[in-house]
């Protein structure tokens, strides 16, 4: 989907800074996760419930170092290792 405001079907213009993922086709959406699975299971998913503070942490430091693989799939459509696409 190109950058820029929303034309909805029906006429209704959505501006650009308004945008969610509700309005993007089902098959344009992706999931960061944890391993890229076609069928995504919680397992995959970046489970911080019952961990330490240093764990936290180290999770969130691993999902910021994925972050790259989110600008791929924005820019060019780039299905990175841990993206999972719907």
């Amino acid at each position: 989907m190109p950058r820029g405001d929303l034309v909805m079907s029906w006429g209704e213009v959505v501006l650009e800074q308004d945008l969610t993922v509700a309005h993007t086709n089902f098959e344009s959406r992706a999931r960061l996760q944890q391993n890229r699975r076609a069928n995504s299971l919680s397992d995959d998913w970046f489970q911080y419930q019952k961990l330490s503070e240093p764990e936290i942490e180290k999770l969130v430091s691993g999902v910021g170092d994925l972050l790259s693989q989110v600008n791929d799939w924005f820019v060019d459509g780039t299905v990175g290792k841990n993206i999972c696409v719907t």
